[in-house]
C-alpha cells in the first residue's frame, strides 16, 4: 500500500489521518488476537491528531469471536449492533473480514468491523436503504447516506465494504464507500449520540 493522506471534511471542520503500511507496536495485540482465537494479518496505521488507528484482517472471524475482543478492550459488544450479531454465535462473518482499533497514548478505545457489503443482503431491501435504516438504529438520521439515495440502485458489489463501530464512550456508528466504475463516488459514516453507556474515552 506505501503511504496516503487521507482528509474528512464536515462543515467549517476538517481532519487529516497519514496511512502507512505496517503495524507500529502496541501492547494489547497479543491479547486481542487470543480473546479471538485467531491470528491477525495487520496491514496499516492511520496516523492522526487524536490518535492512531490499526488496521488488519481476520479470517472465519466469528460473533463470538467478536464479542470476545470487545470484552478484552472492554467494550460494549452489543454496540456493534443486530446486522452482525444476530444468527449463530459459531459463524464466520465471511472468509475474511476487517477490523481496526483506535488507540489514544497506547489505549484502544474503539474497534471497527468491515465485512462485504454482501454481508448485508436482505430479499427485497436495496443495500443503501439497509445501511440508512442501520445508522438510524444508531440515533442518526442518516442525513448523508439519504441524501445518496440515488445510488440506491447500485449492485451490492459496488459498494464494497461496510464498517460497523463502537468505542468506549458509548457511540456506535456505520460506515460505507460506495464505487460506480472506478471512480469512487463517497465514502459516508453515520455515528450516533453519545450514549455515556460506558466509561469516558481516556
Amino acid at each position: 500500500f506505501g503511504a496516503w493522506l487521507g482528509g474528512r471534511h464536515n462543515g467549517g471542520d476538517s481532519r487529516y489521518k497519514l496511512y502507512l503500511e505496517g503495524l507500529r507496536w502496541a501492547p494489547w495485540r497479543e491479547g486481542l488476537e487470543a480473546a479471538i482465537g485467531r491470528r491477525m494479518a495487520w496491514r496499516l496505521t492511520g496516523y492522526a491528531a487524536d490518535g492512531v488507528e490499526h488496521y488488519g484482517r481476520v479470517e472465519g472471524l466469528t460473533s463470538w469471536g467478536l464479542r470476545s475482543a470487545c470484552g478484552r478492550l472492554g467494550l460494549d459488544a452489543d454496540l456493534i449492533g443486530p446486522e452482525m450479531l444476530d444468527g449463530p454465535s459459531d459463524r464466520p462473518f465471511g472468509r475474511s473480514c476487517g477490523i481496526s482499533v483506535a488507540e489514544r497514548d497506547g489505549a484502544p478505545f474503539a474497534l471497527t468491523l468491515f465485512v462485504p457489503a454482501r454481508r448485508l443482503h436482505r430479499p427485497g431491501a436495496a443495500p443503501l436503504a439497509q445501511l440508512i435504516a442501520a445508522a438510524r438504529r444508531r440515533g442518526s438520521d442518516g442525513a448523508v447516506l439519504c441524501a445518496l439515495a440515488g445510488l440506491d440502485a447500485a449492485p451490492l458489489g459496488r459498494f464494497g465494504l461496510v464498517g460497523f463501530g463502537c468505542a468506549l464512550d458509548g457511540t456506535a456508528w456505520v460506515q460505507a464507500g460506495a464505487r460506480r466504475a472506478a471512480r469512487l463516488l463517497f465514502s459516508a459514516s453515520a455515528r450516533s449520540a453519545d450514549r455515556r453507556t460506558a466509561p469516558g474515552r481516556p
